[in-house]
């Protein structure tokens, strides 16, 4: 293997680590729980749907995308059979994109060619609805994960929310599958403003940052750095080092999809550069390549950061409105 070759090679091993994804014990509770939901009873009425919300970059999608490539579709003479399927909500995300979203992604023959109005239960999108209830049938569907699903949220359309809301409520309603929705910490309101649909959730779990002061979090995230070290194309770069791990837990806010991220930009630099390993001027530079205020305080240059208290994400302040209600009896989640 000729120099370039080899430096080839470990670049695509760098770049992988984009993709990189460990099951700690937290992501293994909630993967329990789709396996309930997936060998569920789910017959008509008997469904239930699932919320799984927290920051961007927390993992939420990778887990999600693991367990769907966990449970592949099944092709055989006799049809094809699919239990799990995964649809990325569109944006804007109204009840008619979002039908017609997930009647492409479940490989429906002809999505374009639904045709829906605005939501009600006598109107076309509640037909819509049928035919796709009807195919999942056909695939033997147990469980749908619909990611994304805080594009709901509309801070000028309250309405918005309340249809959104009521959908997902009438497809639990109607389906032979339990839903798991995905979304940021906002998407919980889409929940809190429908009762009918609290009353069909089966769990609601959050993927929260790492804590550096909570001694459990924080030892998760110190192994979580000793294996992804392990998985470089280099000597050991110390990531899991007490003052290496301190610094990684400042530039990623304890978000294992912004460590990996920091990583990977690193690791890049290290093969560009020869290096043995990656080094602290790689994370420095990596760092501020991402940084969105340029100029600012780099974890990795001078002396050992103090870890900061990482606070839950502050509301954004939305009010949804039921539909009817006076401007007195705003719902404030």
């Amino acid at each position: 293997m000729t120099t370039e070759d080899s430096k080839s090679a470990r670049m695509r091993a760098v770049e992988a680590i984009r993709a990189w994804y460990v099951r700690y014990p937290g992501l293994e509770t909630i993967r329990q729980q789709f396996d309930r939901m997936r060998d569920r009873d789910n017959s008509p009425g008997e469904s239930g749907c699932m919320l799984l919300h927290g920051p961007s970059r927390s993992g939420k999608t990778r887990l999600i995308t693991d367990y769907v490539e966990d449970h592949p579709p099944v092709r055989g003479e006799d049809g094809d059979r699919q239990e799990v399927v995964y649809i990325k909500a569109p944006y804007p995300c109204t009840p008619k994109n979002l039908m017609e979203q997930v009647a492409r992604d479940l490989g429906h023959p002809r999505p374009n060619a639904i045709r829906t109005g605005r939501y009600g239960r006598g109107g076309r999108l509640f037909d819509t609805m049928d035919v796709v209830l009807s195919y999942a049938r056909e695939l033997g569907l147990r469980l749908m994960f619909i990611d994304e699903i805080h594009q709901m949220i509309d801070q000028k359309n309250n309405r918005a929310v309340m249809d959104g809301a009521t959908l997902l409520k009438d497809l639990v309603n109607e389906a032979t599958f339990c839903l798991v929705v995905s979304g940021t910490s906002s998407a919980k309101r889409i929940f809190e403003c429908h009762e009918e649909l609290r009353g069909r959730m089966l769990g609601n779990f959050e993927l929260q940052p790492f804590q550096w002061y909570d001694v459990d979090r924080r030892a998760t995230f110190i192994t979580l750095l000793e294996r992804l070290d392990g998985e470089l194309p280099f000597e050991r770069s110390g990531l899991a080092d007490d003052d290496m791990a301190v610094r990684i837990h400042v530039a990623s806010r304890g978000l294992i999809g912004e460590v990996a991220k920091l990583i990977e930009n690193a690791g890049i630099l290290a093969v560009q550069q020869d290096a043995p390993r990656i080094l602290m001027r790689h994370l420095a530079e990596a760092f501020e390549m991402a940084a969105l205020e340029k100029g600012g305080a780099n974890p990795f240059l001078g002396p050992t950061p103090k870890p900061q208290k990482l606070d839950a994400l502050p509301p954004d302040g939305l009010i949804i409105r039921h539909p009817g209600m006076r401007g007195d009896e705003v719902f404030r989640p």
